[in-house]
């Protein structure tokens, strides 16, 4: 699930940028919040922020809704979603395995 503070025509534009220019079809859900209610209640934007362009946060909550990770980026860092994939693997194989994981 991915949260953003933009709008739902901003969405559905960047689903489709996504989808012609990467050839990927985003299938999870993203919850729109342009009043930064949401964003701002799990502490990805700061309170005296003025809006939300100086960061951007990624959750990685497991099916008991426990948050196990989180990675924050400054707006002029791109985020690697390879990494992300990376860690959600390391930690679905650490639970399984019961062992650590690079």
């Amino acid at each position: 699930m991915a949260l953003s503070v933009d709008g739902l025509y901003s969405h559905l534009a960047w689903l489709r940028d996504v989808r012609d220019k990467l050839g990927t079809t985003i299938e999870f859900p993203i919850i729109e919040d342009p009043s930064m209610a949401i964003a701002q209640g799990y502490g990805m934007i700061a309170a005296d922020a003025p809006d939300s362009s100086t960061v951007r946060v990624s959750y990685i909550i497991d099916p008991e809704g426990i948050i196990r990770a989180i990675s924050w980026y400054p707006m002029n860092v791109g985020r690697s979603i390879d990494e992300l994939l990376r860690l959600v693997a390391a930690l679905q194989i650490a639970d399984r395995e019961k062992a650590s994981t690079p």
